[in-house]
């Protein structure tokens, strides 16, 4: 069976997670049925950044220990690859 990445379920009242609880305007009933969906959260703009700047200082290591190509290597594999363009 194939995992996903959103799961819904119906539960009742005093089983939904105290935080969960306390932000729901009016105090639930007991035995109230909630129904309750889970998903992976948004990442945050700050990790964003820091994941964008990981990536920016590996590239910029690989350009300072040697590791490129250069235009002609680049542009003649896709010349080749795509020549209808």
């Amino acid at each position: 069976m194939a995992m996903r990445d959103r799961a819904t379920a119906t539960m009742p009242a005093e089983e939904l997670p105290k935080d969960v609880r306390a932000r729901l305007r009016a105090r639930p009933i007991p035995g109230q049925p909630f129904t309750v969906t889970a998903e992976p959260a948004e990442e945050t703009d700050a990790e964003k950044l820091a994941a964008l700047q990981a990536h920016v200082a590996r590239g910029l290591a690989d350009a300072d220990a040697g590791r490129v190509f250069s235009h002609d290597e680049v542009f003649g594999e896709l010349k080749a690859r795509y020549p209808e363009v």
